[in-house]
This record gives structure tokens, C-alpha cells and sequence, in this order.
């Protein structure tokens, strides 16, 4: 993702596994269970209800799981 002037700040907490050869760049591939996920750009803000697993593999990132919602404002 090229993501620009990012203005805010993301966590992200969980279990990553990286497989390839780094001299190759297409045998990269990337398995992601979160466990917490808070994020952060421009006016937006998510953060995850339950587990996210993302996979990451020749240019493509699919979402195999994921539930996200924009936190509750706490009134003064």
C-alpha cells in the first residue's frame, strides 16, 4: 500500500509468518493473524471486533477475515 502523510498512529498486535527468498521478491509471501488492530489515516479510525487474518502473496493482499468498526466517542 502507498499510503501518504499519514497523520495519526496504527497497532497492530499478533502473529506474522514470512516465507520466500528475499533476493526474490515474488516468492515473498506473508500470513497475518491479529489479534488487535487500531488504525488511523486522515479522518478515519478502525479497529478490529474479533480476529483479522490477512494474506499477502505476488503483489495482492486479500482480507480472509476481518470485522472493523469505528470506535464510540466517549461524551463529556
Amino acid at each position: 500500500m502507498h499510503l501518504s502523510h499519514l497523520n495519526g498512529h496504527s497497532l497492530v498486535d499478533g502473529h506474522f509468518a514470512i516465507t520466500g527468498f528475499g533476493a526474490r521478491p515474488d516468492t515473498i509471501a506473508v500470513e497475518a493473524d491479529l489479534s488487535h488492530l487500531t488504525f488511523d489515516y486522515e479522518n478515519v479510525e478502525l479497529e478490529n471486533v474479533g480476529p483479522v487474518r490477512l494474506t499477502y502473496r505476488r503483489d495482492e493482499v486479500r482480507v480472509e477475515q476481518a470485522s472493523l468498526r469505528a470506535p464510540i466517542p466517549i461524551s463529556a
